[in-house]
């Protein structure tokens, strides 16, 4: 996702202000993606998030950098 940027989105809740954030390639698909959320529904509740480490790192910015 390195194409990515994140764009921050607000909406009013039963008088408060709410925010989340969004990864998209620039504003206008920022726009779209936040359009398509009507079409979304709830999966579930996010309870934590791991980090996992990139194993390949190392291997991985090699092999970038040779075929450049």
């Amino acid at each position: 996702m390195d194409d990515f940027k994140t764009f921050s989105f607000s909406y009013p809740f039963q008088g408060d202000r709410w925010c989340f954030d969004l990864q998209a390639r620039d504003a206008d698909e920022a726009e779209a993606r936040f359009r398509a959320l009507a079409w979304g529904r709830l999966d579930g509740e996010l309870v934590a998030r791991i980090p996992v480490p990139d194993p390949v790192g190392p291997l991985r910015r090699l092999w970038q950098w040779a075929v450049r």
